[in-house]
């Protein structure tokens, strides 16, 4: 890595403090550096380990070393020895201030915190080492809708957590019917496949849920696919009065209006002096 121009607290990092006009290796940085962060007056490069190092001046401990003097050579940022995936430096106001992204997806900030950069909650206090970002909690986001099937008067709706929990757990889920009137059996439960009972038979009902945490419920998902409850029918068969064979017999339930289709004499039933004619249902 080289570095040149201005250099009054070192933050060429090739241990002096007199600008360069042309580049100028920086000191212990030959090689293995992946990206770079120029703040005000300081400098920080993340190498290929994950390690963050900076230089230059320090007066608000925006080299993060747990320090407040400044540096002409890089120096390892204190807890940042390896894990890091981008870092970035303030501009402007904000120029004495680094950030460091974890492979955790978290955020790390150290320097000064005049107003409020680091993210701490805490407002004007600077840090000198990485800490990480206090973000602020929201509501959830909205969860997948997946399928909903019908029964007697109820349904089975199934979904997926949303892809923002708001920085805060979810502390359960809701399930709402469209047109109102289902009572969600697993309203604030954190399992992803609830019943709503309650629903009229005959009548075209969609769900929607919603999300819960700490701060408070979130939007909606979308309508999930519209089903209609409804009454099941079995068919039982009879012999009429046969004197041999077997009944046929059917598990399976129907809903108002199934055509259901009988073939043949199955249970080769007999009847002496009778021919077998058909089904009575």
């Amino acid at each position: 890595m080289q570095c040149w121009g201005n250099n009054f607290y070192g933050q060429l990092g090739n241990n002096s403090t007199i600008n360069a006009f042309t580049p100028i290796a920086v000191t212990g940085l030959s090689s293995g550096v992946t990206s770079i962060a120029t703040g005000g007056s300081h400098t920080c490069a993340l190498n290929t380990t994950g390690g963050v190092q900076c230089w230059g001046i320090n007066s608000f401990g925006q080299l993060g070393n747990n320090a407040t003097t400044q540096s002409p050579i890089p120096v390892a940022v204190t807890g940042l020895s390896s894990g890091v995936t981008a870092i970035a430096t303030g501009s402007g106001t904000g120029s004495a201030h680094t950030c460091a992204l974890t492979t955790a997806g978290a955020v790390e900030c150290w320097g000064s915190s005049s107003i409020g950069q680091l993210g701490n909650g805490i407002g004007s206090s600077g840090r000198s080492f990485a800490a990480p970002v206090i973000l602020a909690a929201n509501v959830p986001g909205a969860p997948t809708i997946g399928t909903a099937t019908a029964d007697d008067t109820q349904a089975m709706i199934t979904f997926t957590a949303p892809v923002s929990n708001g920085g805060g757990a979810i502390t359960g889920y809701t399930v709402t019917s469209l047109p109102a009137g289902g009572v969600d059996s697993n309203a604030g439960s954190l399992t992803t496949s609830h019943i709503v009972t309650g629903l009229v038979n005959g009548t075209a009902y969609s769900f929607t849920v919603t999300a819960t945490n700490g701060v408070g419920t979130g939007v909606a998902s979308a309508a999930s696919n519209s089903v209609t409850p409804y009454v099941p029918y079995s068919v039982t068969y009879s012999g009429n009065g046969s004197t041999g064979g077997s009944v046929p017999v059917d598990g399976a339930t129907y809903l108002t209006g199934a055509t259901i289709t009988v073939m043949g004499n199955s249970g080769a039933l007999v009847k002496a002096g009778s021919t077998f004619a058909g089904w009575n249902t």
